[in-house]
């Protein structure tokens, strides 16, 4: 079926015609013709230059020197249209000897070298990187044939424009992307927070942190609760503390409840209580050990005691004394209660 409104250009860009060649044939005809100066031809896959052949007429290939029987001819004729002039340019040169520089105007990317019908590979067998010159990796022989194609730049012509469809593109911004064919803003991604403002509410984005009512949570940091706390149940954390170089250390962050099994007569340090102003309170139950050695405990400087007078401890064998000690200044004081003693 015949093509309906303007045929397309171009519908073929090359013509390729292959021979195999007789004993000392010279001329080929070139099927469908050709351009002049847009043929290229090949024997047995080598590129021939343009003093090997003349392609003149349109029509045929004429070599300067016979083919042998057998050899393989490959021609490729190239459509001429018209995208932008100066498509691309050839150069030949003959080289001198050990010749490793040839001056050829080209955009740098756009080039094609050859020698002897040889294409060689930019970068590697030549250096084409100036713009006005190439160079050789290694010197050519003298009467070696060098050619360049050098290819043209171009734009596409009638390129239409956002002003021609009517249209007002929005540049890209990675805070928000408006689009105003349909009236609403779209939020860019918040990892805190996501406003849904046709909803009207507030989606709060994930957090792997984030409590939940239905499962159990463990708090790392600590929790500040502004309002009544009202429990079904309480549990309090429970610390056994030892005595060391006669030392013994009740950390006030790791819980309100501690023991010390007595090994040597020691004196207790109050450490990290919390600030001025908030009250704490923890008990200490304090144990002699199985052989009744009778070892003494020295309390806090800070530690006041009813009647200013502190416990004597229990001395018999696995006697176990109890205390209960309280701050409301930071550990500036505390006050020393006996919760009971000699119990078993």
């Amino acid at each position: 079926m015949a093509y309906i409104g303007n045929q397309p250009v171009p519908q073929a860009t090359q013509t390729r015609d292959s021979y195999t060649a007789t004993a000392s044939q010279t001329t080929f005809a070139v099927s469908g013709g050709y351009s002049i100066g847009f043929i290229d031809v090949f024997m047995n896959g080598v590129k021939l230059a343009s003093a090997d052949f003349t392609a003149s007429d349109g029509n045929t290939v004429v070599l300067a020197s016979s083919a042998a029987a057998g050899d393989l001819i490959d021609i490729i004729a190239y459509d001429t249209f018209v995208v932008a002039q100066n498509t691309y340019t050839r150069s030949t040169f003959t080289a001198t000897a050990a010749q490793t520089t040839f001056s050829v105007n080209y955009t740098v990317g756009f080039i094609d070298i050859f020698m002897n019908g040889l294409k060689l590979i930019v970068g590697a067998d030549v250096t084409a990187t100036s713009g006005s010159d190439i160079v050789l990796a290694s010197g050519a022989a003298a009467g070696d044939i060098i050619e360049t194609i050098a290819y043209g730049t171009f734009s596409v012509a009638n390129a239409l424009t956002t002003s021609d469809l009517g249209v007002t593109v929005q540049a890209y911004d990675p805070t928000i992307v408006v689009d105003a064919d349909i009236g609403v803003t779209v939020q860019a991604y918040d990892a805190t927070i996501v406003v849904d403002a046709d909803i009207g509410v507030t989606v709060q984005a994930y957090d792997a942190d984030t409590t939940k009512n239905d499962v159990a949570n463990t708090f790392t940091a600590d929790q500040t609760i502004s309002a009544e706390l009202t429990a079904d149940s309480y549990n309090e954390s429970y610390n056994a503390v030892t005595s060391t170089s006669n030392a013994t250390t009740v950390d006030c962050e790791t819980g309100n409840v501690f023991s010390h099994t007595l090994t040597e007569n020691t004196t207790f340090t109050f450490s990290n209580p919390p600030a001025s102003g908030t009250a704490y309170a923890f008990s200490l139950r304090v144990v002699q050990d199985a052989s009744a050695s009778g070892y003494t405990v020295t309390w806090p400087g800070a530690v006041d005691w009813p009647s200013a007078t502190a416990p004597t401890l229990t001395a018999t064998a696995d006697a176990v004394d109890w205390f209960v000690f309280s701050t409301v200044d930071g550990g500036t004081t505390w006050y020393g209660f006996t919760s009971g003693q000699a119990l078993a």
